[in-house]
């Protein structure tokens, strides 16, 4: 205890001053205020406008040279990459499932005719071709034979179709 009858503690708050700001101090904590949420702006603009020129799907565009033997999709989420691919018809297809997500996809073609949107419409005897699941950063690989004609692609995990993961597998002559 001090001499004065104050204690150890209250010296130390004797030792500090309050903060306070100044007139330079207060504009300069606004004007980068104002910056700060000028730049969250801008990143929510820009991520718009990303997301406005991929179709607002996820995924990427549609894969081109006509159909192919094999086939890489990559997943993430909700989404695969190519949305469409093509492959020839009643010849068998490699395809890799490359998972660049945090969670676990599959690339699973439904039957031909049948376009669901939503999971709860999904049946398992709608599946005509798979390739199972890959885990986060792992790939699965499989083999297809299709017909010739238009075939949706899910992902069959929960929740994943409904939240978009979905595209389209076509088998040209």
């Amino acid at each position: 205890m001090a001499a004065d009858g104050a204690t150890d503690g209250d010296q130390a708050e004797d030792r500090t001053s309050p903060m306070v700001y100044g007139e330079g101090q207060a504009a300069w904590l606004a004007l980068l205020t104002v910056v700060a949420f000028g730049a969250l702006a801008l990143a929510v603009i820009a991520l718009v406008l990303a997301t406005s020129e991929d179709g607002g799907g996820g995924g990427g565009e549609a894969a081109s040279g006509g159909p192919s033997d094999s086939l890489e999709i990559v997943a993430v989420e909700f989404a695969f990459d190519p949305v469409e691919a093509e492959v020839f018809a009643d010849q068998e297809a490699a395809v890799a499932l490359v998972n660049d997500g945090s969670v676990d996809h599959n690339w699973t073609v439904l039957e031909a005719g049948t376009t669901i949107g939503s999971e709860s419409e999904f049946e398992e005897s709608m599946v005509l071709e798979a390739v199972g699941n890959a885990a986060s950063g792992e790939t699965a690989e499989g083999a297809i034979i299709l017909e010739a004609g238009e075939y949706q692609v899910i992902c069959t995990i929960s929740g994943h179709l409904d939240a978009g993961m979905q595209g389209t597998v076509v088998a040209s002559a």
